[in-house]
């Protein structure tokens, strides 16, 4: 090994180094001189020992400097024959580790994003675009008087429009139904999901129909009068209004009261025909579909007129009906009911 090598070379030099020592102090002692002019003063020399104690150290630190370097370059071969080769250009400190992960650079990044962005759009538009996307059906609410294809061709609404479009452009539709229909005071739409809309319609109610030069038209709950005119009277059951004063003000009172009620009452009546006493300015006969006569006034119709099918069961089941006789059920003033003859 190169340790043993080293280490008898060391030995060798030092052997050598002692014998020349030994030489030249051997060589002094016996030099003596032939005469002296004049004594000299004794110099002072260190014993043997001392010197070559002091050689021998110096030897010795030479020797283990020596030493030191071969043992440092043998621990350097080990460790290269048992670890793996680390390339010193491929250590990296937290800030290098940190740019390496991300070997792109700004503009390379900006790219990708960008790609991804145009990518993620158009899946977007061919879904859309796709039947998946298009409404497939309508539901109606909160219409009464309306039937669903009246509603869906007064908005313009048809079926595989794109869903989310056709919401966002509510507003189009709601003023569409207004413009196509009287009986639509408001129109809003809501997803339901990808393929189904939910329509919600705010009606202005139907309440009957007024009898005038054109013939018979209908009358809405805000007073307005479809244009629409019919020869005889429509066979739908609504009622014909009848006896108002001209001046429209108590018919479209009447009419905005009686707008409130629930189809099917308001479907019940017959006839509302004016008729004030002395005791009572806005006195009502109502004629109804089932044969009864309901007396009220005109401010209490909205009110009252919700308990007439409880009322009128109750006065049914209470007397018996003759057929030359007709019930009459009093709402002024309380609830009463009594029958009178033809």
């Amino acid at each position: 090994m190169a340790t043993d090598d080293g280490k008898n070379q060391s030995t060798t030099d030092i052997q050598k180094h002692l014998n020349q020592l030994i030489d030249e102090e051997t060589a002094t002692t016996d030099r003596v001189p032939v005469s002296k002019k004049k004594e000299q003063p004794e110099k002072v020399t260190k014993p043997l020992g001392m010197r070559l104690r002091n050689s021998l150290q110096q030897v010795t630190a030479r020797f283990k400097s020596e030493f030191d370097e071969e043992s440092s370059q043998v621990v350097d071969d080990v460790l290269e024959e048992g670890l793996p080769e680390i390339n010193d250009d491929e250590v990296l400190d937290e800030e290098n580790w940190i740019e390496a992960k991300s070997t792109l650079t700004d503009q390379q990044k900006r790219g990708v994003l960008v790609i991804v962005g145009l990518t993620i759009g158009a899946v977007f538009v061919g879904w859309l675009c796709s039947p998946w996307a298009q409404v497939q059906n309508y539901e109606i609410k909160g219409n009464d008087d309306l039937t669903k294809a009246q509603v869906l061709s007064a908005a313009g609404l048809n079926k595989y429009q794109s869903t989310f479009l056709t919401v966002e452009e509510g507003n189009h539709f709601d003023k569409t139904a207004q413009k196509n229909n009287a009986q639509i005071s408001g129109l809003r739409l809501k997803i339901k999901n990808p393929m189904t809309v939910i329509v919600t319609v705010k009606e202005n109610h139907k309440v009957g129909y007024i009898k005038t030069k054109e013939g018979y038209q209908a009358l809405l709950q805000d007073g307005q009068v479809v244009k629409e005119s019919f020869a005889q009277r429509p066979s739908d059951s609504y009622a014909v209004y009848d006896n108002f004063p001209k001046d429209r003000k108590t018919l479209n009172a009447t009419a905005k009261r009686i707008g409130k009620l629930n189809g099917p009452i308001r479907r019940s009546i017959s006839d509302v025909v004016w008729s004030p006493t002395d005791t009572s300015e806005d006195r009502l006969l109502l004629s109804m579909n089932d044969g009864n006569q309901v007396v009220i006034s005109a401010s209490d119709i909205d009110n009252k007129m919700q308990y007439y099918p409880s009322i009128a069961t109750q006065f049914k089941n209470s007397q018996d009906s003759k057929d030359d006789k007709k019930t009459i059920i009093d709402l002024q003033v309380g609830a009463y009911g009594y029958q009178q003859a033809f």
